[in-house]
């Protein structure tokens, strides 16, 4: 009982003290717990339109591809940002575009007959040429003949397979790969990334 008495005389005590009071309104308290529950609508993240995009380069669809006499058996996958081209000899072509804080396309090549060597590095330059010539924004284009007048890349050969670096340039990464497969076909990657 003692203990009890002791408390009670503590909790008067500070109760008597000058502590300054707390003026709270409370409906300010309630619209501040509202907006805590509820962010603003300018923190809530948007979907990015092509107007806030960084990088715009070529917008693929399936009216590019009809506006090029050699694309006329292609077909546009919005879903994946994906152009399939069959060319007439049986090639296929694949153009793959993403990105819009950064950028980066690639461009797979599948060529059903090809007896090119791989060391036949001027062949190779001149088809990627052409590929870029159809598919790329004229910059590109200016940006990867000067890079092989230049010789500006680095490359690997191995047996099936040619892998080219591109330097000095102010993309992330370009590259070019060619492949040889046993059946006879070959498989001509290249694009480039940038952020």
């Amino acid at each position: 009982m003692g203990r009890l008495f002791g408390v009670v005389c503590l909790l008067l005590v500070v109760s008597s003290c000058d502590v300054p009071s707390l003026h709270v309104n409370p409906r300010q308290l309630a619209s501040n717990l509202s907006e805590l529950q509820h962010p603003p609508k300018t923190i809530a993240k948007k979907a990015a339109s092509k107007e806030d995009c960084m990088y715009q380069d070529t917008e693929y669809s399936k009216k590019f591809i009809d506006e090029i006499a050699e694309f006329e058996k292609g077909y546009w996958d919005a879903a994946t940002n994906t152009m399939y081209i069959d060319l007439i000899n049986k090639d296929l072509i694949t153009v793959q575009q993403e990105g819009c804080d950064y950028y980066s396309l690639e461009i797979s090549w599948l060529k059903a007959k090809d007896t090119h060597a791989l060391t036949d590095l001027t062949y190779w330059l001149s088809e990627t040429k052409w590929l870029y010539g159809k598919l790329l924004e004229p910059y590109a284009i200016a940006e990867f003949n000067r890079l092989c007048q230049a010789e500006n890349y680095h490359y690997t050969l191995k047996e099936t397979a040619l892998s080219l670096t591109f330097t000095n340039h102010e993309f992330s990464e370009w590259f070019l790969k060619i492949n040889q497969t046993a059946t006879g076909e070959t498989k001509v990657t290249t694009g480039y990334y940038y952020k």
